[in-house]
């Protein structure tokens, strides 16, 4: 890799040129002229100038997928180039690869179908993020901090690959304690639970399904689907959760299911941006993912 991507590839993970400039033991003025150098070449801006650091453009956060495609492929090329010739598995360079999604599809779907490929790919390493924000993950992806995200089908843009993952099912949750209570008991004295203010999902429901209005307006909010359902146990109200998640948990924080047999489904992708060679172990991941 040249010395121009290389300063690009510092500062992209450092945020700032004087970090850059230490990783790679050079000065400041090196790097900056590095990146100078490589601007002029492909006639774009790769980064944004701050005095809280570098960020990168939509130029750059493109240019560093490609270079960690690149540093991606190298590796899995010497890894065989190594073994065909010493014979033994541990010279493989580690592979790693990080993905990110809402914490219900991470459960269920994701990190119990990867851990076996580790078995079949010794040098592969996971690094699994947990996160219910869909721009968090597609600003993630964008950026290169994560190499594949779980997110709803139709926020999926068509720059991207995808592969469309069995749908999730989701219910109305309330606490155990309010078991005996009716549906219209509930909506009318207590509040809603919702992930943050632009989410409707819980009001969604119960329109569709029985044709309530909540009395009370005022909502609470948790970005973490574990507190929503911490919250829920705890009577500060009641939310609409995916039945995968809430099964595994009803016990321990004694939450319930209203309106048994009532629920709707979600569409998920796990979607990643395209690769002219993909690796044999990335695309055992994309398989093993129901």
């Amino acid at each position: 890799m040249s010395p121009q991507l290389q300063a690009f590839l510092a500062v992209a993970q450092k945020g700032t040129v004087h970090q850059a400039a230490t990783a790679l033991h050079i000065t400041q003025t090196g790097v900056t002229q590095r990146l100078k150098a490589l601007e002029s070449q492909l006639g774009i801006c790769l980064f944004e100038r701050s005095r809280k650091g570098m960020r990168l453009t939509r130029e750059g956060e493109a240019l560093l997928r490609y270079c960690q495609k690149v540093i991606e492929i190298e590796g899995e090329t010497l890894a065989l180039l190594e073994g065909a010739g010493r014979g033994f598995m541990a010279s493989k360079p580690i592979q790693r690869v990080s993905i990110l999604g809402p914490s219900s599809m991470m459960r269920a779907r994701v990190i119990p179908f990867c851990m076996p490929l580790v078995r079949r790919f010794p040098q592969l390493r996971f690094t699994f993020e947990i996160d219910d924000s869909i721009e968090a993950a597609l600003s993630k992806l964008r950026a290169a901090q994560v190499q594949l995200i779980v997110i709803p089908s139709d926020d999926v843009s068509k720059e991207l690959d995808r592969k469309i993952l069995k749908p999730e099912s989701y219910a109305l949750y309330v606490p155990r304690a309010w078991k005996k209570r009716s549906i219209e008991d509930i909506v009318g004295q207590e509040n809603i639970i919702d992930f943050n203010e632009r989410d409707h999902f819980t009001l969604d429901y119960l329109r569709f399904f029985t044709g309530l209005e909540p009395r009370r307006s005022e909502r609470h909010f948790s970005n973490n689907t574990d507190a929503l359902a911490t919250m829920i146990s705890k009577g500060l109200g009641y939310s609409v959760l995916a039945e995968d998640f809430a099964t595994s948990v009803a016990n321990s924080l004694e939450i319930e299911q209203l309106n048994l047999g009532q629920d709707f489904s979600i569409e998920f992708s796990l979607a990643w941006y395209p690769r002219p060679e993909m690796s044999a172990y990335f695309r055992a991941l994309i398989e093993a993912v129901p």
